[in-house]
């Protein structure tokens, strides 16, 4: 189990050091997460999103933008 961790770890490490070379939207792009490719120009785009309202509240978002 330990050999196991320390190689999902290793590969975790070699994809993030990938992914801060190349950058976030390209890596997207190339399909680095879990085979989704989404092109620079494309994907969803506004569709589906909505504007928070004046009360929403995350906890987990505010933690790390440093507001909690």
């Amino acid at each position: 189990m330990v050999a196991r961790a320390r190689q999902v770890l290793g590969e975790a490490r070699d994809l993030l050091a990938e992914v801060a070379e190349e950058g976030m939207f390209s890596a997207i792009a190339r399909g680095a997460f879990a085979d989704v490719k989404r092109p620079e120009t494309g994907g969803r785009g506004l569709n589906g999103v909505i504007e928070k309202r004046g009360d929403y509240l995350n906890p987990i978002l505010d933690a790390l933008e440093g507001k909690s």
